[in-house]
């Protein structure tokens, strides 16, 4: 005995809600999608045609159109890394691999840090100039870093060498810590090694020495 497969010829009534699902994605759906739209159609059209149109596809082609992407609707797309290091287009500083977001721009790839991280917005409201900071804890002993910050780099100063400090929670750490207080960080840098904070000059006499800043700098910063 040879089994028999039934279907169900789609009702007026679905067949009616077809032509409407089909007409809201005419309107609606975003033109990047409309093509399938019309491939749909195709399909329908040439399944009625051999009279192979059932209820029940008639039901599955109503719910593809709903899914389809409309017009105004946020597409979300899933942001790629760079995968080799490279220069961040906005600040210059080295990414690392898979740190940073890689974006086609002008027929090239760019890459760049990620929002809030990169050193261009870091370093905004802060002037360029010497700056030393105390990281002790509360009554603890004294630990002063020194820092330079020029040309939109931030970097360790140790004795006379400059070493560029590229590690984003890093440089997020010092630059906090120095918009906390500039003026102090400034001046602390001026008592504690003799040259002013604000132009590096050696302090020459006990005052300057004394404050950490020059008079010429402490005139035309107001300190």
């Amino acid at each position: 005995m040879t089994a028999t497969t039934v279907t169900t010829a789609p009702t007026t009534e679905h067949i009616d809600a077809l032509k409407e699902a089909f007409a809201k994605a005419k309107a609606n759906v975003a033109p990047h999608a409309q093509h399938r739209v019309e491939r749909l159609r195709r399909v329908a059209n040439d399944e009625a045609r051999r009279g192979r149109l059932t209820d029940a596809t008639v039901l599955g082609y109503i719910r593809l159109l709903e899914s389809f992407p409309v017009t105004g609707a946020s597409v979300q797309v899933q942001p790629r890394t760079n995968a080799y290091a490279q220069a961040c287009q906005r600040c210059g500083q080295m990414i690392e691999a898979g740190k940073g977001l890689l974006e086609r721009s002008e027929g090239s790839w760019i890459v760049s840090h990620p929002e809030g991280e990169c050193p261009v917005v870091l370093l905004e409201g802060i002037p360029e100039g010497r700056y030393a900071i105390d990281w002790a804890s509360e009554d603890g002993p004294e630990r002063i870093d020194f820092y330079q910050l020029f040309g939109g780099k931030l970097y360790a100063q140790a004795s006379d060498e400059l070493h560029p400090i590229i590690e984003t929670a890093h440089m997020a750490k010092v630059l906090d810590a120095i918009k906390a207080d500039p003026r102090g960080a400034s001046l602390l840098y001026g008592i504690k090694l003799g040259a002013c904070g604000v132009c590096g000059r050696t302090l020459t006499n006990q005052e300057s020495r004394d404050l950490g800043i020059g008079p010429v700098c402490r005139q035309r910063m107001g300190w």
